[in-house]
């Protein structure tokens, strides 16, 4: 366990130098380790999303379901510029 904190750490480091491209956003040891991941394109897209009033979609939180030995919590959003595409049915 403490070689896997201590790749995870390191790997953060790395990651940490470029805000941009940085996947890693925290990490917390104790009292579990917890890890919270996400992406500036992510960060924006909430922000243009979900606290726009003109153009609003809700930001889910799903509940934390287990995943082997992980315990994962997914957010969520609408992409408000995607859009479909309706033509014949094939």
């Amino acid at each position: 366990m403490q070689d896997s904190l201590e790749a995870l750490l390191e790997k953060c480091k790395e990651e940490m130098v470029n805000e941009n491209t940085a996947f890693i956003r925290s990490v917390q040891i104790t009292p579990e380790p917890i890890i919270f991941l996400a992406t500036k394109r992510q960060f924006i897209d909430i922000e243009r999303f979900c606290w726009n009033s003109a153009n609003f979609c809700v930001l889910h939180v799903d509940a934390t379901f287990e995943l082997c030995n992980y315990y994962p919590t997914f957010a969520r959003y609408r992409n408000l510029i995607l859009g479909t595409i309706i033509g014949p049915a094939i």
